[in-house]
């Protein structure tokens, strides 16, 4: 093999990235393969999934946050969390539903213009949107992480093998479409964020915004964000200090 050949075949990052998408769409052909990808506008279902939706149409088609007659239409027992009315409660965090207003702002647009679908927040492209947009979130998380892994000086193969690992060896991979829209996925890109925003920009506001975000995607996301600021500083701190 000659130079110009070892060029051309030596691993770049955006061929990092380029891997890392041909991945997730290869993920996605067997999932749909599965039935996973099969009527995408019945995705809002179950607790977990219903709750993290319902702020959506409560806020944006019935103009408030009582969510009693949002999740009586979407589930036919809802659950009844304790609350200071006689409201229903929502312990569910708003952070999920943050992060797919674009899509479901999409699938409002879908339904107005539809003479088949109902513009009441509930149908089913505000359902397939969200499923989709959700999947998105996910793969962006892939990425993220790809720049996260590359702000530490890692190595483009080692980085690949690392992600490699996350997609086709963890839970992440039935994330990326699951039977639901639930808040995994977008819990694990935000937190890649959070992550990849310390390295670039310190322990600041940029970084602060990120992990507030982390924490309402998953209020359990609070205990990842000191240990991880606190590692990174650190370990920035020890480069600093090697460096004079």
């Amino acid at each position: 093999m000659d130079g110009s050949q070892s060029v051309n075949n030596r691993l770049t990052w955006p061929r990092v990235d380029l891997y890392i998408l041909a991945a997730y769409l290869i993920l996605t052909l067997f999932f749909s393969q599965l039935g996973y990808l099969d009527r995408p506008g019945a995705r809002i279902r179950g607790g977990d999934s219903d709750h993290y939706f319902v702020y959506l149409p409560a806020l944006f088609i019935g103009g408030d946050l009582d969510l009693s007659d949002e999740l009586n239409a979407l589930i036919d027992h809802p659950f009844r969390f304790p609350s200071a009315d006689s409201r229903p409660g929502n312990p569910y965090s708003v952070g999920p539903a943050i992060l797919w207003i674009p899509f479901y702002l999409i699938g409002h647009l879908i339904a107005l213009a539809s003479t088949s679908f109902s513009a009441d927040g509930l149908s089913v492209p505000y359902q397939a949107a969200v499923y989709i947009g959700n999947g998105l979130i996910t793969a962006l998380g892939l990425l993220v992480t790809a720049r996260f892994l590359r702000s530490l000086r890692c190595s483009k193969e080692g980085s690949l093998v690392a992600i490699g690992s996350l997609l086709f060896a963890t839970q992440l991979s039935y994330y990326l479409w699951p039977l639901s829209s639930t808040s995994h996925g977008s819990s694990f890109a935000t937190v890649a964020l959070f992550a990849w925003s310390t390295t670039r920009h310190g322990i600041g506001w940029k970084s602060g915004l990120c992990g507030g975000l982390t924490a309402l995607i998953r209020w359990q996301n609070i205990l990842l964000v000191a240990p991880i600021s606190i590692a990174l500083h650190l370990a920035d701190r020890k480069r600093a200090f090697d460096s004079t």
